[in-house]
């Protein structure tokens, strides 16, 4: 069993993460770690080995983003009980992630 998880750049600018976790006997270990993955088809061949076990995969990006402009009810509610100990996500939208390169993990 596989435990991945991805950190999305939201710009090519700027590179992803990534890191699997392999579980041995009573503990996870790191069976691979990455701080500087490029485009998607690399991400994908990173994640490539991994693929034909059991995994749970948890993506830090915005990959639902329904509103051209403004924010998210998540990113407010999140920005309402969170911002006050800098733990708020940034308020996301369309027009806003288009001048990053658009919406990644999502066509």
């Amino acid at each position: 069993m596989w435990a991945i998880g991805l950190d999305l750049a939201w710009s090519p600018r700027n590179p992803s993460a990534g890191v699997v976790l392999g579980w041995a006997e009573d503990h996870w270990e790191v069976a691979a770690w990455e701080a500087q993955l490029g485009p998607d088809a690399e991400i994908l061949a990173f994640l490539e080995p991994y693929l034909d076990a059991p995994c749970v995969i948890g993506i830090d990006a915005p990959l639902i983003v329904p509103n051209e402009t403004g924010s998210r009810p998540c990113d407010r509610i999140l920005a309402s009980r969170f911002g006050r100990h800098h733990a708020g996500g940034y308020p996301v939208n369309r027009r806003w992630l288009r001048s990053f390169g658009g919406l990644r993990g999502r066509p």
